[in-house]
């Protein structure tokens, strides 16, 4: 046996032979998958656990471990950022001419804590926040959250039972409709005024567009794997979305769908900016994984074996990428990557023992990142020419618990987002 399947296969027991205690049992997957987070959390089913493995791959084991070895370069003193309330996405800074490793320091002095806001929407101690002040009380975490352009009404996924849920919340709180997903997976243009999900409707799968650019696509009755759903946005509206694990497809305007040709595990994001895709390619006996951003026709622009890949950053210049042999809780370090070669433009490491919970969210050209060492989770800010520690929050010792905040995969449009 040969090709994907048998990837998944492979994937799945070499995750299962590092652990030290007995096989995974369906239970064990389903409650120890609740303790990591990342956008494509999957909650049932050997097969589901093995895409987990895949697409990180993290997989299941739980372990703390050091810092990988990273290149050598020099460490300097964490420089302090200073974001501004509305970041733009596009000025950036020039990238550094070899790549920087910035340890991420959890105790800096007074001054580098601040309590300026995210500038991202996001969920925290049952409580979605927007940028503009705007809040909406939700005891259950919301996913990536947006703003409906028909009715001004805020979209998010939320996730219980082992199911995910697309919900319409009023002005209170309260959820006006729900209707089956099968992820939390959005697609957020850089402005925000046009996103893209993958829902049910009256007993059949549609892909959805709204907002500077809609449409809608019946995908059939059939229901998708679980964790596929819309993967990103393209200059001209097309929608980048998966139904099977593996097998990624293009919506375009015209209402059609194709499959983008090639042989991949999965993709995991698009930009509306430069069309290129971040798709993974293989995963190999020594426990990484290669990647390659791809355009539309399938073709390598470039690849690595050395990163796992993430998302681009809003104007397409960068893609985020952590070691792609990751594995336990979360990658102890990440990299903003040239998303035209892959090679590390600035890599920031964690503590001994710490680690970065995925997936992480861009604000403009800075990364915004949930990092937990020693009992205590942290909000930072990591850009090309520095870090700044935004906040912290003290959940205990438990760090199997979720992260404290769930970023959206996006800003909103509008004058209240």
């Amino acid at each position: 046996m040969n090709g994907p399947e048998y990837d998944v296969d492979r994937a799945l027991r070499h995750q299962v032979e590092h652990l030290n205690d007995a096989p995974l049992t369906l239970d064990d997957i389903r409650g120890r998958a609740t303790g990591i987070r990342r956008r494509r959390r999957i909650a049932a089913g050997v097969s589901a656990a093995a895409v987990v493995a895949i697409v990180a791959p993290l997989g299941f084991v739980l372990a703390d471990r050091a810092p990988e070895s990273l290149p050598p370069a020099d460490r300097p003193s964490p420089t302090l950022l200073t974001p501004s309330p509305s970041p733009t996405t596009g000025e950036t800074p020039s990238a550094p001419t070899t790549p920087v490793v910035y340890d991420i320091d959890t105790t800096p002095p007074a001054e580098g804590t601040t309590g300026a806001e995210i500038g991202l929407p996001y969920w925290f101690d049952g409580q979605v926040s927007l940028p503009a002040g705007e809040t909406l009380t939700s005891k259950d975490r919301v996913y990536d959250v947006v703003r409906d352009p028909d009715t001004g009404h805020l979209l998010g996924f939320t996730f219980a039972q082992g199911e995910y849920q697309l919900e319409e919340f009023g002005p209170d709180g309260t959820v006006l409709s729900s209707a089956p997903a099968t992820s939390n997976r959005i697609a957020v243009a850089p402005d925000g005024a046009t996103y893209a999900y993958v829902t049910q409707v009256g007993g059949t799968w549609q892909l959805v567009e709204k907002g500077a650019h809609s449409g809608t696509w019946d995908l059939g009755a059939t229901t998708p794997e679980q964790g596929t759903g819309a993967t990103g946005l393209l200059s001209d509206g097309s929608v980048v979305f998966e139904t099977r694990v593996g097998r990624p497809m293009l919506a375009s305007p015209d209402g059609s769908t194709r499959r983008i040709p090639g042989t991949f595990l999965t993709v995991v994001g698009s930009s509306a900016v430069t069309d290129r895709i971040a798709a993974q390619t293989s995963y190999n006996n020594d426990g990484t994984s290669c990647w390659a951003v791809i355009d539309t026709a399938g073709k390598s622009v470039a690849e690595t074996c050395d990163h796992a890949l993430g998302e681009f950053s809003p104007d397409g210049r960068y893609v985020y990428g952590f070691p792609s042999d990751s594995d336990g809780l979360g990658p102890t370090s990440v990299s903003i990557l040239d998303a035209t070669t892959l090679e590390p433009v600035a890599t920031f490491a964690m503590p001994n023992g710490g680690f970065l919970a995925t997936p992480l969210a861009w604000r403009g050209d800075t990364l915004v990142a949930n990092a937990w060492h020693d009992s205590t989770w942290y909000v930072e800010f990591l850009g090309v020419d520095g870090v700044l520690q935004l906040r912290s929050s003290f959940p205990g010792p438990n760090n199997f618990d979720p992260p404290p905040f769930e970023f959206g995969a996006g800003p909103l449009a509008g004058p209240t987002g």
